[in-house]
């Protein structure tokens, strides 16, 4: 009923005591469910597994990781597989002529107690991993990594351009970086104050 007539004969007398104890409670409750509800926010939460397929911007190659399998390097014209990488892998590219990139695990985070050395991006080609790069050769000031709820931000991969570069953007710039010669080039700094897309 959306509304009821007063109540007569009622002791109104202890009336604002229980209306105190309701707000209370009420309040404790709404307390509870957004310290249990906002919980997981505090925290950069982990992406599930889910199978990657990714291909060439000439559409020569596609790369399939499958979840609890390997990384299949394909030929697009005929279907074949053409080699293999070990292990399933979330942050996957392929250029136009067949180079791999793989991204770190924590895709563009790096925990709290990363180590310097840490490999950011494994290149691979025919079966191979031909290079690792690693945080210190993408950034090169530690102090410029931004702090997350749990982690540090680095950067993010986007992905192989037309001219076969891989294309890598952190926190103090764009790379490109040749997947044959493992050069690494500065492209354009961000400025001060600005943020990384």
């Amino acid at each position: 009923m959306l509304f009821s007539p007063p109540e007569r004969n009622v002791d109104h007398s202890l009336r604002p005591a229980y209306d105190d104890r309701v707000r209370i409670a009420a309040k404790l409750k709404l307390m509870l469910f957004c310290a249990l509800v906002g919980a997981p926010v505090w925290a950069d939460p982990p992406l599930p597994p889910a199978n990657v397929v990714v291909w060439s911007e000439n559409h020569s190659y596609f790369v399939e990781s499958v979840q609890n399998g390997d990384t299949t390097v394909y030929c697009m014209s005929d279907g074949r597989a053409l080699w293999k990488i070990p292990s399933w892998h979330r942050s996957v590219f392929v250029s136009d002529t067949g180079f791999v990139a793989i991204g770190d695990a924590g895709i563009n985070l790096l925990p709290l107690n990363y180590k310097s050395d840490v490999v950011l991006i494994e290149l691979w080609h025919d079966g191979r991993l031909v290079h690792q790069i690693r945080l210190g050769d993408l950034v090169q000031n530690s102090k410029l990594l931004r702090r997350t709820a749990s982690h540090y931000y680095w950067g993010t991969i986007s992905g192989f351009n037309t001219s076969n570069l891989l294309e890598v953007i952190t926190v103090e710039g764009r790379v490109s970086i040749n997947p044959e010669t493992w050069s690494i080039r500065s492209s354009q700094p961000i400025p001060r104050g600005k943020n990384p897309p």
